[in-house]
């Protein structure tokens, strides 16, 4: 998403593990998928992308957390074809490179674009806790590594919300 994006003029998108894309610390979209099948064996794959497309003012004040749309970011010659045609183009591409090589070929570009990398989070549990920690990357499974009080942990997505760590006096902060 995050390439086919760029190619639209849509620069400076940024994901947030597990499935978030950001700009400028605002919600732009999301990336949802779903596996069916064996491990070892015949399985269907389901993928969801959500993008912000335009959001009335009105809209946005009824979401819980900051929020950007395409339009406000470029209104001029954006085509909801283009933006599909060209995430289609790349999404085959991709795919084609994780069915070869799996998510650890990825993985270095994920980081790179990653916008809590070495950042300061708080993730919430489904459970109700919290773990609070720096981001250290993501694990070639896409587990999130993070380094907590009690050393490196990995998480995998599950229901999983991460934040920015309000008692860090971070930069993000209130976002």
């Amino acid at each position: 998403m995050v390439r086919a994006l760029s190619e639209v003029g849509i620069s400076n998108v940024q994901l947030k593990w597990p499935n978030d894309l950001l700009h400028g610390f605002h919600k732009l979209g999301g990336v949802l998928i779903e596996l069916q099948g064996d491990a070892l064996g015949p399985s269907t794959t389901v993928i969801g992308v959500g993008l912000n497309i335009q959001l009335p003012d009105k809209v946005k004040d009824q979401i819980n957390q900051a929020a950007v749309d395409l339009m406000s970011l470029q209104p001029d010659d954006l085509s909801r074809n283009k933006v599909l045609g060209v995430t289609l183009r790349h999404l085959m591409v991709v795919l084609a490179e994780f069915e070869a090589n799996g998510f650890s070929a990825l993985r270095d570009e994920w980081q790179d674009m990653h916008a809590y990398q070495d950042k300061p989070v708080v993730l919430r549990m489904p459970d109700g806790s919290e773990i609070t920690g720096v981001v250290r990357g993501v694990s070639s499974e896409g587990a999130l590594i993070l380094n907590t009080s009690s050393g490196e942990r990995r998480f995998g997505s599950g229901e999983i919300s991460m934040r920015p760590d309000p008692k860090a006096g971070s930069e993000l902060e209130g976002i």
